[in-house]
């Protein structure tokens, strides 16, 4: 081969590869991540956040006269402590391409799954039945506690996390055929109290920070995930960029409501007399709905997306030197 077919033959090889490089790459080589999840509130007040069990409680009284006695009957509720606590798991995914062929956008798909999950409120409270019967011929007043006690109201509840469906659970507590008999005089108390308590998960939150493993620069976007979402990442220069989640939370509303049936059946003067007082359905409790605190995690060093060198720059390098070495040969 000549001098001059030689330095033909190279100059071509450099070219051809400066045009090559001039190309953009393939596909982008799709790839994924999936990082598992677990939340726990811990005992938070049934009551929300700053609220006191004093903010729960009831009261009423109902009497009439019947054959100049006077008869009645009162109930009072009163909260002693009230929390709720909840727990939930699930996996967190991500799909994106591996490898940017040049610096630029690229998409990222979010989505979350749910795997477990559940809730449960503990209340304490107390609870007083009093009646009472005036000017009982051959007796005299009768004020009896019918019923009086602290008693537990609980709910709980497990399900399959599906973010924006909400689950409830329910208790009850109930008490029947209670009082006191004297024979002149007697009291009988029909009582059900209830509680139900709702929770709804309605989104992730959170953040994906992208940090270029050079030179540091980063990028953060935010997201709240009710479903499947997508971020934009602007992975402006070559190199391997870092993706991290951040301050990763449970975004939810909770909210319970406490009620009771009741009712107290009198009789007085040896069964001539007879009362019945149905307080029928009282709301003792509706909470307005809130968020529970599940606290802030994050999934450091989820994945890594490699951006690859700008053809154009890398093309034009190898043409140049294919110049030189060109000008160098004819010197020669």
């Amino acid at each position: 081969m000549t001098r001059t077919h030689h330095t033909l033959h190279t100059f071509t090889s450099l070219a051809a590869a400066a045009l090559l490089l001039l190309v953009p790459g393939g596909p982008a080589v799709a790839a994924s991540f999936t990082g598992g999840l677990a939340f726990s509130t811990g005992n938070q007040s049934l009551w929300g956040p700053g609220a006191s069990s004093s903010s729960f409680g009831g009261s009423g009284s109902a009497g009439t006269t019947i054959a100049g006695v006077d008869v009645g009957a009162g109930y009072s509720f009163r909260a002693s402590s009230g929390t709720a606590r909840a727990n939930l798991s699930g996996n967190l995914g991500a799909t994106y391409a591996q490898e940017l062929a040049l610096p630029g956008v690229t998409r990222i798909g979010l989505g979350f799954t749910g795997t477990s999950g559940s809730f449960s409120t503990a209340l304490g409270a107390s609870a007083s039945i009093s009646a009472y019967a005036h000017d009982v011929p051959f007796f005299g007043p009768w004020d009896p506690c019918v019923y009086c006690r602290n008693w537990s109201l609980d709910t709980s509840a497990s399900f399959t996390p599906v973010l924006g469906v909400q689950h409830s659970g329910t208790g009850s507590f109930a008490v029947a055929g209670v009082g006191p008999d004297i024979g002149v005089a007697s009291a009988q108390l029909t009582l059900n109290a209830n509680q139900t308590a709702r929770f709804r998960s309605t989104a992730l939150v959170g953040s994906l920070r992208a940090t270029h493993r050079d030179s540091s620069a980063s990028q953060t976007l935010g997201f709240s995930l009710a479903g499947s979402s997508f971020l934009d990442f602007d992975l402006d220069q070559a190199g391997l960029w870092d993706f991290d989640f951040l301050g990763l939370d449970v975004a939810n509303t909770f909210s319970t409501t406490i009620g009771a049936n009741l009712s107290v059946d009198l009789g007085c003067c040896f069964g001539a007399i007879s009362k019945s007082f149905p307080f029928g359905n009282v709301s003792l409790l509706n909470t307005p709905s809130f968020g529970l605190d599940f606290g802030a995690k994050s999934l450091l060093g989820a994945f890594s997306i490699s951006v690859v060198p700008e053809p154009g720059s890398t093309a034009l390098v190898l043409l140049g030197l294919a110049g030189l070495f060109v000008t160098g040969r004819r010197r020669a």
